[in-house]
């Protein structure tokens, strides 16, 4: 009661701005504590990636959905996908990180390792080829001596998987080649054999494929495709081919029946039709000739009472001269 309006506005403005201050300082402790986790979460998970990698589990060309398999029940890639939505740098990101670093560290090691596969007994790597085989291999390159273990052990991981990627795209073109050479051999097939399927069971591939047209062999699917390959489609589509014919030599029989039947059926549906056009036909008429009977009655009727009115007004008229005449007299 004693404090001026001003004091009290004062005092008032004062308190905010300390309750303020409190809450600005609340935040930012709050906002350095996570980005604190979020970077020690981000080194454990790079340090989770350099061990997979080492694994042989993942590498600098490993897509982000398969890496996430690698690394899915992982503690640091759990608590930062949970952080997603607030964190600015991603567990995705950190792999992008992880990548262009591992690529940038390995580019040198890796031409060596490249050129001590070449000159050992290898001569190269296939898609199924052992990491610690090719370690073991090439151990004793002398350009390899300076380099570290794991250096030599990522660069052979890396060519490895690059035979392995190239291993994936060649079958890739394979399945390509086999879908199409498969279609154009059912088409030629079924051309060349139209009416004598059953011979088919006893040609020959190369007898078969000389029979077809010619388009069959300049296609670049029966020139890519090797020996096994056309010989396992011929037999798959051979098999099916004389499968279906068989199974529309058995419908044909089946619809036959039903065709006679449904013909049968047909039959006795259109005579239970014209009855039922003919009762139809028959109760019209008789409710016409009904009617054509109760309208001639009525006109009859019509006609008796308006005679019968003509002559009463007659009979009046009659009388009313009959009047006037007695009059007159």
């Amino acid at each position: 009661k004693d404090l001026e309006k001003e004091d009290v506005v004062e005092a008032f403005d004062d308190i905010v701005k300390d309750l303020r201050d409190k809450e600005r300082e609340k935040k930012a402790r709050e906002k350095e504590k996570r980005r604190k986790l979020e970077r020690k979460l981000r080194d454990e998970f790079r340090q989770v990636l350099e061990a997979k990698a080492l694994e042989g589990l993942l590498h600098s060309k490993s897509d982000w959905e398969d890496v996430k398999q690698v690394v899915k029940e992982e503690p640091s890639y759990v608590e930062l996908n949970k952080m997603k939505k607030k964190a600015k740098i991603t567990a995705s990101d950190v792999f992008e990180d992880f990548a262009t670093d591992l690529e940038d560290r390995i580019a040198s090691p890796k031409r060596a390792v490249k050129a001590a596969i070449k000159a050992s007994k290898l001569g190269a790597v296939k898609h199924d080829s052992k990491v610690e085989e090719v370690v073991e291999m090439i151990k004793d390159f002398e350009d390899l001596a300076d380099v570290e273990k794991d250096h030599v052990k990522l660069s052979v991981i890396e060519v490895i998987a690059k035979a392995q990627h190239k291993h994936k795209e060649k079958e890739k073109k394979i399945k390509r080649y086999i879908k199409s050479f498969e279609k154009d051999l059912r088409k030629y097939l079924a051309r060349a054999y139209a009416d004598q399927l059953e011979t088919l069971k006893k040609a020959s591939m190369e007898e078969a494929v000389e029979k077809c047209s010619s388009k069959l062999q300049d296609s670049s699917a029966f020139e890519k495709l090797e020996g096994k390959q056309k010989q396992a489609s011929f037999d798959k589509i051979r098999a099916e081919l004389l499968e279906e014919e068989k199974d529309e030599g058995g419908m044909d029989v089946e619809d036959g029946g039903k065709g006679e039947e449904e013909e049968g059926e047909g039959k006795s549906s259109k005579k239970k039709k014209r009855k039922r056009k003919r009762g139809s036909s028959e109760s019209s008429d008789n409710s016409e000739e009904s009617e054509d009977e109760e309208e001639d009655s009525s006109k009859k009727k019509k006609k008796k009472s308006s005679s019968k009115s003509s002559k009463k007004k007659k009979s009046k008229k009659k009388r009313k001269r009959d009047d006037s005449r007695s009059g007159s007299d």
